[in-house]
């Protein structure tokens, strides 16, 4: 990747990072916005189920101790909820940069993850536009122009990505051990795996048992021994550990004696069922998440039967797996919660268009014209449908402004008050929430 072709790439990044900066700046601010950017006094769970509460501006030690709060009384995404507080502790032009920059790193984690060891040379704009268009239509909500400025998802996806990588490139590299300085690294990835995997409760169920197998598959199939093999350990350690943190904390059971959530109740009171046939009963909605990369991932599959005829399967690339079982999982470890099935598509999209995207890499590679034809049609389908979005939501922000405006000047004339407390801090100060009052 050198000269015309690495300024390509990199324009072709800061327009993706461009595209989500505008949409970052133009959503309006959600509920989650004031309650993530305040100190919430005696605590969270107390907000929820309508205590007296005070709020004060956040701070790095109030966000930290929020966290912990609610880890013992309200939910066991310990990671996921103290980036959320640290990140807005930023002024909402900082933040949407910062938002922009944090998708982008995960277009280019996703293409190493695609490409492996050859990531450098296959790297292009044409994968970057494809890849960038199918997981912003992946994300949760999209076109109701509400969760551009929500960072959980977004984060558990950046760190998804960013645990795979040292898996993937040990598929490509085995059985050759890295070089001494990796012990280094052994610490940094138990860190990240664990942090990863408090981010969100599919991540802590799907990534565990994927990093588990995957261990397995590099030490006696492919007999990967010594210095790597102990980074993915550390690694998958740092998994199961974050993943234990995350399901056994005491504010998963707190938060259903405290707000009695009729939802979760049902849940319980339901059989399995009903949990199944609640979440095929999403599958119609899902179509941008879950079909067009099924779709990418079929058409991968017709084109290496095509190529190698009924023993197609042996020529099955391995790394697919490492994905696809993921994918898989997060929609499983949602029958046993009562979150609704919707959540999974985001996650779960992301692990499918890596899996297609590894199948038809390997189909490509030796494909007559006409097969090659045909995905370059696909590819061309896919832009336009990125066009396409990216021109539907400009136009539904050019609608809300109005309607924004409006909202704004209401928050601006109650300076910050939430007339539903009955103690509440005087005005925020700057930066809390962004300075909107």
């Amino acid at each position: 990747m050198r000269g015309r072709s690495g300024f390509a790439v990199a324009a072709s990044l800061l327009a993706v990072g461009g595209v989500f900066l505008f949409f970052s700046l133009k959503a309006p601010l959600m509920a989650d916005n004031y309650i993530f950017s305040r100190a919430i006094s005696p605590g969270f769970a107390a907000f929820y189920t309508g205590s007296p509460v005070t709020m004060q501006p956040m701070s790095l030690g109030a966000a930290l101790a929020q966290a912990c709060e609610m880890y013992f009384t309200w939910c066991g995404r310990f990671a996921g909820n103290l980036s959320v507080y640290l990140l807005f502790l930023l002024p909402r032009p900082a933040f949407c940069l910062l938002s922009a920059l944090l998708f982008a790193l995960q277009i280019l984690l996703t293409q190493v993850c695609i490409f492996g060891g050859a990531w450098r040379e296959r790297l292009s704009p044409g994968w970057i536009f494809g890849i960038a268009a199918l997981l912003w239509l992946a994300i949760p909500s999209f076109g109701e122009a509400y969760f551009w400025l929500s960072v959980g998802g977004q984060m558990a996806l950046l760190a998804q990505a960013a645990i795979f990588v040292p898996f993937r490139l040990a598929l490509d590299r085995a059985p050759r051990n890295a070089g001494p300085g990796v012990f280094l690294k052994c610490p940094g990835f138990f860190l990240l795996c664990c942090f990863g995997a408090s981010l969100d409760f599919a991540t802590s169920a799907a990534l565990p048992p994927t990093a588990i197998a995957a261990c397995l598959y590099l030490r006696f199939c492919r007999h990967l021994t010594g210095r790597e093999l102990c980074v993915l350990l550390a690694g998958t350690a740092g998994l199961c550990l974050g993943a234990a943190a995350t399901f056994l904390a005491p504010g998963n059971a707190q938060r259903l004696l405290l707000t009695h959530d009729a939802a979760v109740l049902e849940w319980l009171a339901s059989g399995w069922g009903a949990r199944l046939l609640g979440s095929l009963a999403q599958v119609p909605g899902a179509a941008l998440a879950q079909w067009l990369p099924l779709l990418w991932l079929l058409l991968g599959l017709a084109a290496l039967k095509k190529r190698f005829g009924a023993g197609w399967w042996r020529h099955f690339p391995v790394a697919a797996l490492l994905f696809l079982l993921p994918a898989l999982l997060t929609h499983a470890a949602y029958l046993f919660t009562a979150w609704p099935p919707s959540r999974a598509f985001a996650t779960s999209a992301a692990q499918l268009v890596m899996c297609a995207a590894v199948v038809s890499n390997a189909a490509l590679s030796g494909a007559s014209p006409a097969v090659r034809r045909r995905f370059a049609l696909a590819a061309r389908l896919v832009a336009l449908a990125a066009l396409l979005s990216v021109c539907v939501e400009g136009w539904k922000f050019y609608r809300l402004d109005a309607e924004v405006a409006s909202r704004e000047a209401i928050l601006a004339a109650s300076r910050g008050a939430w007339p539903s407390f009955r103690r509440c801090a005087p005005g925020p100060t700057a930066g809390s929430p962004w300075g909107a009052a």
